[in-house]
C-alpha cells in the first residue's frame, strides 16, 4: 500500500504539524488564555472540547490570527 494526501506514510504519521508553547491572550484585566500548550500531528483527528467560556474560540481566533496571542509562539509544520 502506498500513502495518499489522504493517508500519510507510517514515518510521517505522529509528525507535529502545528505547535501552540505558552500563548496568553487578555481582554484588559480578564486573562482569557494562560499559559495554553497545544500540539496536532499529522494523521490525528483532533477536538477541542471545555466549558462555556474555557478559551476555546479564543484559542482558534489565534491559532487563525484572528485575533493574536499576548505571548506565546506558534509554529505551523513544526515537525517538518
Amino acid at each position: 500500500m502506498t500513502a495518499t494526501a489522504q493517508e500519510p506514510s507510517r514515518a510521517a504519521a505522529g509528525t507535529t504539524v502545528l505547535s501552540l508553547r505558552g500563548i496568553n491572550k487578555r481582554f484588559g484585566a480578564v486573562r482569557a488564555l494562560t499559559d495554553v500548550d497545544f500540539e496536532v500531528r499529522l494523521g490525528e483527528v483532533v477536538a477541542l472540547v471545555g466549558d462555556n467560556g474555557a478559551g476555546k474560540s479564543t484559542l482558534v481566533k489565534v491559532i487563525a490570527g484572528v485575533g493574536p496571542a499576548d505571548d506565546g509562539e506558534i509554529l505551523w509544520r513544526a515537525g517538518r
